[in-house]
């Protein structure tokens, strides 16, 4: 093997880890923004759902929405939010 292609094999290698940095980049960026929506969404859960249907629950308008219903649907949303922020 010749000095010169050597030196071949050590630029298609970098040119390799360039490109294996850029897919990493571009996986946690893709990650970051997933995980960014995810916390979105169970704001929005919180906020739109979870805090009206308590409100409705403690009204007792309807006897089949009940605090304890609320807690079974929404269990521990709030404490997965917290962990997610």
């Amino acid at each position: 093997m010749t000095e010169e292609s050597k030196g071949e094999g050590k630029g298609e290698s970098g040119k390799d880890l360039e490109k294996q940095l850029r897919l990493r980049v571009c996986v946690l960026n893709e990650l970051l923004k997933t995980e960014r929506d995810y916390v979105g969404t169970l704001e929005f859960l919180v906020s739109a759902f979870l805090q009206r249907m308590i409100q409705f629950a403690a009204s007792k308008v309807d006897k089949n929405i009940t605090e304890e219903t609320v807690k079974t649907l929404f269990s521990n949303i709030e404490d997965i939010l917290a962990v997610h922020k």
